[in-house]
């Protein structure tokens, strides 16, 4: 397998919806760039900054469910841009969250490490 290659190793689905009859994980043509996911115009604009113009194939997949506000299970190889696929929705959805109520976002990780690899990406 080549090393470029995830679509073989993806597994995403939203986590309410572990349905065999649904059609989320059919092989779907491929939709262009992240200009298509209707994401707000500073999020778009730093994700073009940071030099990236294609999705990766787990970020195609779940960003777009998790703007939808679905729950989304997901694993793929490192390296596949899994991080970025919450984070982007995140911050896309953070814009429009009231900045008076509380909490904005919690993200819980497993160990330090992870959690500093996260932080150095957000």
């Amino acid at each position: 397998m080549d090393s470029g290659d995830y679509n073989d190793e993806i597994d995403a689905i939203p986590a309410s919806l572990a349905d065999p009859e649904s059609n989320i994980n059919n092989k779907k043509k491929k939709s262009g760039g992240f200009q298509s996911m209707n994401l707000i115009y500073p999020v778009y604009k730093a994700i073009l900054s940071k030099g990236f113009n294609v999705p990766t194939p787990i970020q195609r997949k779940t960003i777009p469910l998790i703007l939808e506000g679905r729950d989304v299970i997901a694993s793929s190889k490192t390296g596949s841009g899994k991080t970025a696929a919450f984070m982007i929705p995140l911050l896309n959805r953070l814009k429009a969250h009231s900045t008076i109520v509380g909490t904005r976002a919690l993200i819980l990780l497993p160990t330090r490490e992870l959690a500093l690899q996260v932080n150095h990406s957000f």
